[in-house]
């Protein structure tokens, strides 16, 4: 569905209105309550996330910093302004790059490890760490929530004022464009997702 969304296949908009936030439900559905049963398990849950969704992140973004200047060397990128009025509908949405020198390269693969930057072909991976940062937080806070309650009852209220806490500071950073490197913003929108994924499970 990705895919079809961005190839502009007839109708893709109907894919961009719920795509995405199936990803997060489907996750939210198969998250196991056994991730956060105790300190261990969540610490175990916590490397796996890192493994699964932050390695690959800084993985494939640093080698993107790292091919920059050969993407350069074989037109993958541009460095021509001439391209930019002349090629088919105007240029590319991304712009001209430049040719980077080594601590700029440097600079750029401390903000891909720091989570706050990612390149153009790994434009994508944007949801790696979105995704990292939900599930981190629905982790970290549900571990919280059960060591004040068994009460499932409970859970859900806190759950719930927290989905709602989110979901103003989504709507609150939208509105002032406040937006952040490391997309909080959608973090906050795409918590309601996994959280109902998580309760349609239950």
């Amino acid at each position: 569905m990705v895919v079809l969304g961005h190839a502009e296949m007839p109708h893709s908009s109907i894919l961009f209105r719920f795509h995405m936030a199936m990803f997060f439900m489907i996750s939210g559905y198969l998250f196991n309550d056994r991730n956060v049963s105790d300190a261990r398990s969540l610490r175990v849950f916590i490397v796996k996330k890192i493994k699964a969704l932050y390695i690959p992140y800084v993985l494939w973004n640093g080698l993107m910093v790292i091919l920059n200047n050969f993407f350069l060397k074989i037109n993958f990128y541009t460095s021509d302004p001439a391209f930019m009025s002349e090629s088919i509908g105007g240029g590319n949405a991304y712009g001209l790059r430049a040719y980077q020198s080594l601590p700029e390269t440097m600079a750029l693969l401390k903000k891909v490890v720091c989570f706050s930057g990612q390149e153009q072909f790994g434009g994508a991976t944007w949801f790696l760490r979105v995704m990292f940062e939900v599930t981190l937080v629905w982790g970290v806070s549900n571990y919280i929530f059960r060591r004040f309650s068994n009460n499932e009852f409970i859970i859900w209220i806190c759950n719930s004022g927290m989905t709602l806490v989110l979901l103003q500071l989504s709507n609150y950073m939208r509105e002032n464009k406040a937006y952040t490197v490391m997309q909080i913003e959608v973090m906050a929108a795409s918590y309601i997702m996994f959280y109902g994924g998580y309760y349609l499970q239950k």
